[in-house]
């Protein structure tokens, strides 16, 4: 090893057509890659290219139709207008995720004992960080109606522009009678808050411990949100209840949310994404899929 750090895996010299003896050296090293700080992460975020090849994306961005891998699902999908920052468009692990949802509705096997069913059936589900988009929350809405499953669903963000935005993306797929639309601050209820609000809501209600199934993806982008939302989620879900997140890679404050769920009593998963027909059409932002873990939570104490 060099003093780099490099390890050098050199072949027995071998003779060429000229003559000259020669061999090959092979290196081989490690990369250790440092976590953004809090103000790289911010740049990152406000940087994130759309992923798309086609130079109107923004424009298209605007309004577009999503086609999901089930048949008859289809959303009517608008960026927000009120300007509410990193909710204001569709993101990457939103898209997983409402993938992930039709796979599961389609699907009879079970990976890791995880079910529609188990998940969603007859479940009180609660969307965290929704943005305006809302894809996840949205697509459990287009498939209890096709299906005839019966979930309570609740899509949720915490900036006030954002839930006005996602009202109107509710109404426009015609999910307003199956999808209850909250403002839920994270903030009113991080650990050590001597003074803990009652959970601010678009329509009154109060959400301890009654939520069977969490699910939010792509909504960690610092520590102090990572704990923000690690605590609203140990403030609304039941006992023996579910998570499921969608998680980037390199964000700053998503190793600290997996460390602080873990010491509060959840197991975690990883699961498999299966990624079925991409719409190739569909612009968002965020990075590539291979970038991205799906993990189930669950509740053990």
């Amino acid at each position: 090893m060099d003093r780099d750090g490099m390890i050098l895996h050199p072949e027995p010299p071998h003779h060429t057509e000229d003559g000259e003896n020669r061999c090959k050296v092979f290196v081989t090293f490690k990369i250790h890659a440092r976590s953004a700080n809090a103000l790289q992460s911010e740049e990152l975020i406000q940087t994130c290219p759309i992923q798309s090849d086609d130079v109107d994306a923004e424009r298209r961005m605007e309004r577009q139709t999503l086609s999901l891998p089930l048949p008859g699902i289809q959303l009517t999908v608008q960026n927000s207008k009120e300007h509410g920052d990193t909710g204001t468009y569709p993101w990457r692990g939103g898209l997983m995720l409402s993938r992930q949802n039709c796979h599961w509705a389609s699907s009879d096997s079970a990976e890791a004992n995880v079910s529609f069913r188990s998940l969603f059936r007859n479940k009180v589900v609660l969307e965290l960080g929704a943005g305006a988009a809302g894809l996840p929350s949205m697509t459990l809405g287009k498939i209890s109606k096709l299906l005839g499953e019966n979930i309570t669903l609740i899509s949720s963000d915490g900036v006030d522009e954002i839930v006005k935005a996602l009202h109107g993306q509710v109404a426009t797929n015609g999910l307003d009678d199956c999808i209850r639309v909250m403002q839920i601050d994270w903030n009113d209820h991080v650990a050590g808050d001597q003074h803990i609000r009652p959970m601010a809501t678009t329509q009154k209600g109060n959400l301890v411990h009654i939520v069977d199934t969490i699910i939010f993806a792509d909504c960690i982008y610092n520590e102090e949100g990572a704990s923000a939302l690690s605590q609203t989620i140990f403030h609304t879900l039941k006992p023996g209840g579910n998570v499921i997140g969608v998680l980037p890679a390199f964000r700053v404050g998503v190793c600290s949310f997996e460390e602080q769920v873990a010491e509060n009593h959840f197991i975690s998963t990883k699961m498999s994404f299966d990624i079925m027909d991409e719409n190739d059409h569909f612009c968002y932002s965020g990075g590539g899929g291979k970038d991205y873990r799906l993990v189930l939570w669950s509740n053990v104490c």
